[in-house]
């Protein structure tokens, strides 16, 4: 019982250290996304008060 419960311990922690890297890069580049379109929009706002002006 004890070696059964070793093995699956021994292969869910390499298998969440993946998952982990896998959801920071993920997480990452969404939040590159984001900061972009936030850039684009302010760009655009940014350009609309000069040519108001």
């Amino acid at each position: 019982m004890g070696a059964a419960i070793y093995q699956i311990i021994a292969i869910l922690i390499p298998i969440s250290i993946i998952l982990l890297v896998v959801w920071l890069i993920r997480s990452s580049i969404r939040k590159n996304k984001q900061l972009k379109n936030i850039e684009q929009k302010l760009t655009e706002i940014e350009n609309n008060k000069t040519k108001d002006s």
